[in-house]
């Protein structure tokens, strides 16, 4: 049974090669059996393929339907590459695997609403591709292992499907960025206590940004994003389309570890909350872009390793503190 098993993965990996051109000479030799073929990682003891690390391999076509056939597959790595076509659906068959990696291709059409059958990921990246369409909310709701998910740089609509049942306690970062998404920042990312890194600009979001966003103040009278991420190391919502005002409590304690705000070319209002400064460890504040006048309070440069401060742009008056990092 092991030997058919094995067999079967041979077949499904050179289904693959044939649809593709790159760095695979050894592959189908006969002077190097299949766990030794480039790339290729096997398990030691049933000589099933659980690992495919082709990554910057200079290749080229299509990704076979037949790579699903690799029943024991927990890594796939082909990014980096010049892979075209579609994300295949079969995909989602890989009942095993943990981490799939097709950023920087020329991947287009759908992301597949069968990737939501891979309950065992934890590691997803579609960045720097073609793809389009909806994000399907079946990834964000039934993969709640996922501590990455990278789609940032397609041309993605619709909303950020995170609903009410879904549950994603181990992400640690959201890369969205770069895309063509709408609607608000969903309320759910509240449940997303191990977020480092949310990375949301460049889209077309609407919306307040919550004051819930930086700190658990449950008296008021919604709850809203991020109010448990007390962890939260970058957050990037440039040109996103979200306004009102910064919220005074973005300097609340439970962001003190914040050190990248990025809220640049937005619609933002009122004036810069002197409880910036009680981010400690910020290094960039950008803010530039907006609505925003008034003056700069002193402790807006508390932070001792402050290195860039961009607030050009808003309808600032005053002279800035001589001690700023950067100007105006």
């Amino acid at each position: 049974m092991g030997s058919d098993a094995a067999a079967g993965d041979r077949a499904a990996l050179l289904s693959f090669s044939s649809g593709v051109h790159g760095n695979l000479s050894d592959w189908g030799s006969p002077a190097a059996a299949m766990c030794n073929w480039t790339g290729v990682r096997c398990d030691n003891h049933s000589g099933r393929v659980i690992g495919l690390f082709l990554s910057n391999s200079n290749l080229a076509g299509v990704i076979s339907p037949a790579i699903a056939n690799l029943s024991m597959l927990e890594k796939l790595y082909l990014d980096d590459n010049h892979l075209a076509g579609g994300v295949p659906t079969e995909l989602g068959a890989l009942s095993r695997l943990k981490e799939l990696s097709l950023h920087y291709n020329l991947l287009g059409g759908p992301i597949p609403a069968t990737l939501g059958r891979l309950t065992s990921i934890t590691y997803l990246t579609l960045d720097g591709n073609n793809l389009a369409g909806d994000i399907p909310e079946a990834i964000f709701c039934n993969c709640s292992g996922l501590t990455f998910i990278g789609m940032s740089g397609n041309s993605l609509t619709g909303d950020i499907p995170l609903r009410p049942r879904c549950r994603l306690p181990a992400l640690r970062q959201l890369s969205l960025f770069g895309n063509m998404l709408s609607g608000v920042i969903p309320p759910v990312l509240s449940n997303c206590t191990s977020l480092r890194w949310l990375l949301l600009q460049h889209n077309s979001l609407s919306g307040e940004l919550p004051p819930e966003m930086f700190g658990n103040m449950p008296s008021l009278p919604f709850f809203s994003s991020l109010v448990n991420c007390t962890g939260l190391l970058e957050l990037g919502v440039a040109s996103s389309g979200v306004g009102g005002e910064i919220p005074a409590i973005i300097g609340n304690v439970s962001s003190a570890n914040l050190s990248s705000l990025f809220l640049s070319g937005n619609k933002f209002t009122g004036t810069i909350p002197p409880a910036i400064g009680n981010l400690l460890n910020l290094t960039e504040l950008c803010l530039f872009g907006n609505i925003l006048e008034g003056g700069i309070s002193p402790e807006i440069l508390r932070p001792p390793r402050l290195a860039l401060l961009d607030l050009s742009n808003n309808r600032i008056v005053g002279d800035r503190d001589p001690s700023a990092k950067a100007g105006v």
